[in-house]
């Protein structure tokens, strides 16, 4: 079997150290924005996902910043949100590259007080 060429390799989605996914920079950030402006709005995933006409799994892999969103998606959402495109994509710029060097994404993150939580699945005998 021969060595696959550099920079073709798959890499693999789940994080070695912890076996958890591997999360993006730029999708976390979006995952974030999306779950404060939710609960800004007060809405729970299904409420967002009815309005949106998406699933509410696609809302639920978006939050946890597992899947990049589409623009078309992105649109739904803000205005399922009630909100514009642009406040989803808050904190989050592309600096293009020059005299030869590659462009780079800059991704500000949010101080650690304005993320909501995920909310935690509770038993229903709870």
């Amino acid at each position: 079997m021969s060595d696959p060429k550099p920079g073709s390799q798959k890499t693999d989605p789940l994080d070695p150290p912890t076996g958890k996914p591997h999360v993006k920079p730029l999708n976390a950030r979006f995952a974030a924005q999306l779950r404060r402006e939710r609960h800004a709005a007060g809405l729970s995933q299904e409420e967002l996902a009815f309005r949106a006409n998406l699933h509410r799994t696609e809302i639920g892999l978006l939050e946890r910043g597992l899947r990049s969103p589409a623009l078309a998606t992105i649109v739904k959402l803000a205005s399922g949100l009630e909100v514009s495109p642009k406040n989803l994509l808050e904190g989050m710029a592309w600096h293009p590259g020059k005299d030869g060097q590659k462009g780079r994404f800059e991704i500000t993150p949010f101080p650690e007080h304005e993320i909501p939580p995920p909310r935690v699945k509770r038993n229903k005998d709870s």
